[in-house]
């Protein structure tokens, strides 16, 4: 178990991650892939099942009521089934009741109907984040995911409804044409020609 120093609460008493340690997410993904809830694991242990005395309760059928615990100490993460008859999967593998077994960022669990997916959202900004020279924008065209969100995972074989919000910050009408890479033109419907 990590140790805290009063130094390493936040403001409102709560425990916070490790010093050096940046918080991990805890994604609660829907039958159609969507995002159901998201958590920041800053607590050590995590409880999940269909019992109120979970931090994460997920009430529906093929979830335990005392499913699984997801603990931390410090950067690693270990999950374990608590024994519950429907079981639970780690990235599609089925985890021995009782054994923690280690998981990292970018896994998904399988708790009934619902898939877990673990991910540390600092990395993720590192990842996508570009540095653009001042003088180099052209445009005061920006292109965001709906809901606030700053990245976006597609799960294979899954399919999903993904909103992005097209904003002109500008003083003068502009026009973007929007395309994607790495993904068959067939499994997408964007708009025809510039989108003004």
């Amino acid at each position: 178990m990590t140790s805290f120093s009063a130094l390493e609460h936040d403001l409102d008493g709560e425990q916070a991650a490790p010093i050096g340690v940046s918080p991990l997410r805890l994604d609660v993904l829907g039958p159609q892939g969507e995002t159901l809830r998201s958590l920041d694991l800053t607590e050590p242990v995590l409880t999940i099942g269909q019992a109120s005395g979970n931090q994460l309760v997920l009430d529906a059928e093929g979830v335990s009521r005392y499913h699984m615990r997801l603990s931390r100490d410090g950067a690693r993460v270990m999950v374990a089934d608590l024994g519950g008859r429907t079981g639970t999967t780690l990235n599609d593998q089925r985890l021995v009741p009782h054994t923690e077994t280690p998981m990292a960022p970018g896994g998904f669990l399988r708790v009934g109907p619902f898939r877990l997916r673990l991910s540390d959202p600092a990395a993720a900004r590192a990842a996508t984040t570009a540095v653009v020279a001042p003088d180099a924008v052209h445009s005061a065209i920006v292109l965001s995911i709906a809901g606030g969100r700053e990245t976006l995972e597609l799960t294979p074989g899954q399919p999903a409804v993904v909103v992005f919000m097209l904003t002109n910050n500008g003083d003068a009408p502009d026009a973007a044409v929007l395309s994607a890479e790495g993904i068959p033109p067939e499994w997408m419907r964007l708009p025809e020609g510039a989108v003004r």
